[in-house]
């Protein structure tokens, strides 16, 4: 009986633990000032950026260059005087998202390991009562 009860509070740990991992691993794109200033001192190189520009455009690419004036992708330039609204997300990002998976998928077949063996200490000990 002591065996079953934790056996559910191990399960609701596991469980738990995986949603806690699943719901943290994403990074979302994060609003940056549409100002000069904030636009060079926060964005870099391999950022993917999403932009509305003053006229309405919108615009998503990866910044290939930074200038005094502007941000450019592989085939445009965007005067910083042009944005009204910028959000960027490092290119790290993409990179802890790999890790992230990989990371979920070992502690998803380390917990099923440890809920096997569990399980199986919790049957041996059945047996024997």
């Amino acid at each position: 009986m002591r065996n079953k009860i934790r056996l559910r509070k191990t399960i609701t740990l596991l469980i738990l633990v995986a949603f806690t991992m699943l719901t943290t691993s994403c990074t979302s794109y994060r609003v940056i000032k549409a100002e000069p200033n904030a636009m060079r001192t926060n964005l870099n190189v391999g950022d993917s950026v999403k932009i509305i520009t003053k006229d309405g455009q919108q615009w998503q690419f990866i910044v290939v260059e930074i200038r005094a004036d502007s941000l450019f992708s592989a085939h445009r330039g965007i005067a910083f005087d042009d944005v009204a609204k910028i959000e960027s997300k490092t290119e790290n990002d993409s990179g802890r998202h790999v890790a992230n998976a990989f990371g979920i998928g070992f502690g998803i077949l380390g917990a099923a390991f440890l809920l096997g063996m569990v399980s199986l200490a919790v049957a041996l000990d059945d047996l024997g009562d």
